[in-house]
């Protein structure tokens, strides 16, 4: 029998969590109670309205006649739930009532960086990296996983019918760490918990069958064995309608869903500038009906300009603290290093959603063609939140009020039940997923590839050109590729020689100036697209930084035939 030892690497930490011990009432329990307080309906009839799964209805009205808020009664149309006169007092409230036992507690936790998987303080062996020996085989860490989402790190903490409502502040970061298991004939493993997953189990045990040196330093796995293929859901709701195409069309949006909410909305720029203010009657409206506002910006990549978007950040926070709102409109004066463009919001009526696409919403004049999706599934918008509370904490990592607050949001958020319509096939891009979604659509395009991208440089050569010229001369699909401008790296004149050259071989490449060429889109025949903030013709972002760009894949019938046939009669015009 062989024993060989494995270390992969960790970030270990301790932090004194705020801890909520019982079960909170949920949105959906509170608006059925208002819904049976004004007249009494049937669980069929509720679920009619209300478009919900009758499962779902049955068991929040379970839990409401238990607090005597509810009752059964029987009517000439059968039997219907009725609220009790304490239960109409209630569904008043702008939060049902809970009586949760509140605790602070001290906890450790493990968070590995080869798949991402949070482990409790005491479930793994852990030792600094100068105790390991030279006969230990060491896994490397992923980019993937170098800054640990907070919300994995509650969800692997809470214990039943717990919920981690906050985290006391600290500076201290991570600390990186080896967690060591043991394994047996290379199939084997002691000293990892039954529940973690497959992919590093596989890892430790290919790990101690490949290694043929001791003390050896192997590579992390690559992106899409260590993730699964995806990350977070896979299947969400989507309606046509759900797209926003166009740049008036999203001012539009933006300022309606300012206005109309009720408790909070978080905006991420690339850029903020000039185009800023405009919205700021908006956020005052929004202000006076109780709503916190927070807005980030991720300008980075140069220092000039990362220098305007602060300068526009005091500029509009200036102007907020002259109208005595900075209690609840917070402009953030910090980059998050990110180019992704989001909106969340509450919609008013306790439901929440999402914006992602191309539009930098508060740096923009609106005049460009954009693309944009509205993103209605809990579980995608909760998991953008998440993402957006990872991004706040910046490159050090730091967990501060902030970034805690907004993954308590998004955790809530996920936690609310989808409703009954139509679900397709869609999933969350980070930036390593951009260039395997190009190859992928290379594979299985069987009739055009369209992509569209405000920038052409040299770094989309390989990341869509060379995948596109692919699927062209093995397939026999027409590629036609869209840009509206060149960068420092490949002028103008390069991307016209590049048109001219990539011309006889099927894939057209083709400058626009009328309109404005902003969206960011990868389609393929008519079913499948991809909306994202990444230039596909410019940009190619390190593995080493996941949520430098965001956008969201939606496999749907006449999806990608919908939006190539907008842009085209835009071309038109």
């Amino acid at each position: 029998m062989s024993i060989v030892q494995v270390a992969f690497p960790v970030l270990r930490g301790k932090r004194l969590f705020r801890i909520e011990k019982g079960r909170r009432w949920s949105i959906v329990e509170h608006l059925l109670l208002q819904a049976v307080s004004e007249k009494s309906a049937s669980a069929e009839a509720l679920e009619i309205s209300s478009q919900l799964p009758r499962r779902v209805i049955v068991e929040a009205f379970v839990r409401l006649m238990r607090a005597s808020w509810v009752e059964m009664v029987s009517t000439q149309q059968g039997t219907e739930f009725q609220a009790t006169p304490l239960g109409r007092i209630q569904a008043k409230l702008d939060d049902l009532p809970t009586f949760p036992l509140v605790q602070q507690r001290w906890l450790g936790f493990n968070f590995d960086q080869v798949t991402g998987t949070v482990f409790r303080g005491r479930e793994l062996r852990i030792v600094h990296q100068n105790d390991l020996g030279p006969e230990v085989i060491r896994l490397g860490a992923s980019d993937l996983h170098a800054v640990e989402d907070m919300g994995d790190v509650f969800a692997a903490l809470e214990g039943e019918d717990e919920a981690i409502v906050g985290i006391r502040p600290s500076p201290d970061k991570l600390v990186r760490r080896f967690a060591v298991v043991s394994v047996r004939d290379s199939q084997k493993v002691d000293g990892l918990p039954p529940r973690a997953p497959k992919a590093l189990f596989d890892r430790i045990c290919d790990a101690s069958r490949a290694a043929g040196t001791p003390g050896n330093r192997l590579p992390a796995s690559p992106a899409a064995e260590e993730r699964g293929g995806i990350v977070g859901p896979a299947e969400g709701v989507f309606r046509q309608t759900d797209l926003i195409v166009d740049g008036p069309d999203h001012r539009a949006f933006l300022s309606k869903t300012i206005r109309n909410a009720r408790e909070r909305v978080l905006i991420h720029s690339t850029f903020l500038n000039e185009h800023a203010t405009a919205f700021l009657p908006d956020f005052l409206h929004a202000a006076g009906n109780g709503v916190t506002i927070d807005i980030f910006w991720g300008q980075d990549e140069d220092r000039k300009k990362q220098a305007s978007s602060r300068a526009e950040a005091e500029k509009l926070k200036s102007l907020i603290r002259e109208k005595g709102r900075s209690d609840s409109i917070t402009v953030h004066m910090f980059t998050t290093g990110s180019h992704s463009k989001i909106v969340v919001s509450d919609d008013g009526r306790g439901g929440w959603f999402a914006a992602l696409g191309s539009c930098n919403w508060l740096g923009s004049p609106f005049d460009s063609f954009e693309v944009s999706v509205k993103i209605r599934d809990p579980a995608f918008c909760g998991r953008l939140v998440r993402h957006l509370a990872t991004m706040s904490m910046g490159r050090e990592a730091v967990w501060h009020q902030l970034a805690s607050n907004i993954t308590v949001l998004g955790r809530r958020i996920e936690a609310v039940p989808r409703t009954n319509e139509r679900t397709v096939p869609m999933r969350i891009l980070l930036a390593p997923d951009h260039a395997a979604l190009a190859l992928e659509a290379s594979i299985k395009a069987t009739q055009r590839l369209f992509v569209t991208s405000h920038r052409i440089g040299v770094a989309g050569k390989p990341t869509i050109i060379l995948p596109a010229l692919a699927a062209a001369r093995e397939n026999g699909i027409s590629a036609d590729l869209y840009f509206g401008k060149g960068t420092e790296t490949l002028t103008g004149v390069s991307a016209g020689e590049m048109t001219l050259d990539l011309g006889s071989i099927g894939v057209k490449l083709r400058p626009v100036y009328t309109p404005r060429l902003h969206a960011k889109l990868l389609a393929w025949d008519d079913d499948a697209l991809a909306i994202t903030s990444q230039n596909w013709l410019s940009a190619d972002p390190s593995d080493n930084t996941p949520l430098r760009e965001i956008g969201i894949f939606i496999s749907a019938p006449k999806v990608a035939d919908q939006v190539i046939r907008l842009f085209q009669m835009q071309l038109g015009r």
